[in-house]
């Protein structure tokens, strides 16, 4: 295996601070985008996942990297205010679903704009082929880090 060297380990660490620092920004504007609602960020995570499929109760936590625990007491306040809903899988009834409430669509929209004009500012980054050729690092990179994490 190839040694990396500091200037390489320096602009590896810059890109994964670019990396935190868009989702940061996206974060503030999607809380900006829900207004009135104040919702936390972590509460905003769980809608824009559970807005395109369900999650079962646990995967969600994992994924979103909070305990069980805690999902529960959010996924209780968004199930009050209409923005989830919690159902039982069909096939094993033991299992629960966190799906998107009807609330969820209204601030989908309201979402989709806001990353529509961050994304329409910045026009020399909109080709789609620019887009597609990111994603696809950043999926080599998320494996890769996610199978060092499972040695």
């Amino acid at each position: 295996m190839n040694s990396i060297d500091e200037r390489d380990l320096d602009v590896r660490s810059r890109a994964i601070r670019q990396i935190f620092n868009i989702r940061k920004n996206m974060m503030k504007k999607m809380v900006d985008a829900m207004g009135k609602d104040n919702f936390s960020k972590t509460e905003i995570m769980i809608i824009i996942m559970v807005k395109t499929q369900p999650y079962k109760a646990t995967d969600l936590a994992k994924e979103i990297g909070i305990p069980a625990s805690t999902l529960t007491g959010v996924v209780d306040r968004l199930v009050e205010k209409g923005y989830v809903e919690r159902v039982r899988d069909e096939n094993d009834r033991r299992i629960v679903l966190v799906k998107p409430g009807r609330a969820v669509i209204e601030k989908a929209k309201a979402a989709r704009e806001i990353s529509k004009e961050v994304f329409e500012n910045s026009k020399e980054l909109s080709s789609e082929k620019w887009w597609e050729e990111l994603s696809e690092r950043l999926e080599e990179l998320e494996k890769a880090l996610e199978e060092k994490s499972q040695e």
